[in-house]
């Protein structure tokens, strides 16, 4: 707009290309850490309202299978992650480095 109103020429603007695969990966990966977030947030809540009420942990959450999972899903995640980023910053990326 000040470019116009100084009655200099306007330059186009320039949008970026779109990495498609990518794209569809991130929207997997947020679906998923969601997903995470909210069986993390009902953890908390359940051993928050034991610990506020001193009533013993439900026998549900005496199991560690559900944050076990929650780990084992990060680190599933943590390669895929590091590609995009790499992907993203214009680094070549070798499907032999991850």
């Amino acid at each position: 707009i000040t470019r116009k109103l100084q009655g200099l020429p306007v330059l186009p603007s320039r949008v970026p290309s779109v990495n498609w695969n990518i794209y569809r990966q991130l929207g997997e990966i947020s679906t998923q850490l969601s997903a995470l977030g909210n069986n993390i947030n009902q953890m908390a809540k359940v051993l928050n309202t034991a610990n506020q009420q001193d009533q013993p942990l439900p026998s549900t959450l005496n199991n560690v299978e559900d944050l076990t999972e929650a780990v084992a899903l990060i680190e599933q995640l943590k390669p895929t992650l590091k590609q995009i980023r790499l992907e993203l910053s214009g680094v070549e990326v070798n499907d032999s480095n991850h």
